[in-house]
């Protein structure tokens, strides 16, 4: 048994996302991004049947509260984290940390040799958690984003 930051028996898994997981996994990006339910639901199904990505979903008591999905490359023995979202009734809990260490877990089985994601320099919290966990600024990309207010991409790697 393990006792767990909220005081209490450990109840969070990481687990391989499954076809009845992808609908709380829309509603939880859409929540933190307003973005479009219909093509976030199909882009993470095609992705979720697609061998080159890795879905994984941190439950707690058996309910959904974050995913990350990652594009494991061949070609440069990469992975490519396209989406990490927490609920943020549980952000702070660790379930992000989880995740993001199951993808390095998988990162070292797979022989990948870096991770690498990107993201807009105004989302200072995802920069702080990334860096925090290792990650590095490897550049940058200028007009990445279609918002013209931030459109700036930061790319960040961490070396497995």
């Amino acid at each position: 048994m393990e006792l767990s930051i909220y005081g209490h028996i450990n109840f969070m898994n990481i687990k391989i996302a499954k076809k009845e997981d992808i609908e709380k996994c829309v509603e939880i990006e859409v929540r933190e991004t307003g973005g479009d339910k219909k093509i976030l639901t199909e882009n993470l199904l095609i992705e979720l049947n697609g061998k080159k990505h890795i879905i994984l979903v941190a439950k707690v008591a058996e309910e959904i509260f974050g995913f990350i999905n990652g594009k494991i490359n061949e070609w440069n023995r990469s992975i490519y984290i396209q989406e990490l979202f927490i609920s943020s009734s549980h952000r702070g809990k660790g379930l992000g940390t989880s995740l993001l260490n199951k993808v390095k877990e998988i990162g070292k089985i797979k022989k990948r040799r870096i991770i690498f994601l990107d993201l807009s320099p105004n989302n200072k919290e995802a920069m702080d958690f990334y860096t925090k966990k290792g990650f590095k600024k490897a550049g940058e990309i200028n007009d990445f984003f279609d918002n013209p207010n931030d459109s700036k991409a930061i790319i960040l790697s961490y070396k497995l």
